[in-house]
């Protein structure tokens, strides 16, 4: 309980989470990070690493409460261990990918373990970091690359988007003009 006391990360009233700066006062582009481990001393560390960087991170003791912070708010990107009390960081990624199938998941694990890793990539788990870290470095690195898929994610919907919104008008102004010359050329009764 200690631990989630020392967690600057700050939920109001309605669920959303709320800024959580670094030490300068910077924020990541105010992408939302979600660390569940219920390894209290893994669990601050990340969340001090990634606080570092400037992103707003809320962290979870166990998967169920990992699921409610997802339900309840915004996650960008999720790192979960795999094994956790009342539901697996397995279980967690498939309700997350049901919730917002967008949203990245890293996966965390001290057993590595074929299946696992199998069943990770199965349910469209972003990436697999092995316990202990051989370079805590990483673990931010892997948030910025899980982020930068995401916002070409949503980047090439907006484009597809925007690409058929266009051809839709070019239609639409293509019949007119064909309308127009058939009537020019006499083609349609009436006019």
């Amino acid at each position: 309980m200690a631990a989630r006391e020392r967690d600057t990360t700050r939920k109001c009233s309605s669920g959303k989470m709320t800024e959580t700066p670094d030490r300068s006062g910077k924020t990541n582009e105010q992408v939302r990070v979600l660390v569940a481990d219920d390894d209290d001393n893994v669990r601050d560390l990340i969340v001090a690493l990634l606080q570092n960087k400037g992103y707003l991170v809320s962290s979870a003791a166990d998967g169920k409460e990992a699921m409610e912070i997802i339900t309840n708010g915004d996650v960008d990107v999720a790192l979960l261990d795999v094994k956790m009390p009342n539901m697996s960081g397995i279980e967690v990624l498939r309700k997350a990918k049901e919730t917002d199938p967008e949203m990245e998941v890293v996966l965390i694990t001290g057993f590595a373990d074929t299946d696992i890793a199998v069943e990770a990539i199965r349910c469209r788990a972003y990436d697999f970091i092995k316990k202990p870290f051989e370079d805590v470095r990483q673990i931010p690195a892997v948030v910025r690359r899980a982020m930068e898929k995401r916002r070409m994610a949503r980047q090439n919907a907006r484009l597809t988007e925007e690409v058929s919104r266009q051809n839709r008008f070019l239609r639409e102004k293509l019949a007119e003009l064909t309308l127009l010359y058939e009537v020019e050329r006499g083609d349609v009764p009436g006019f």
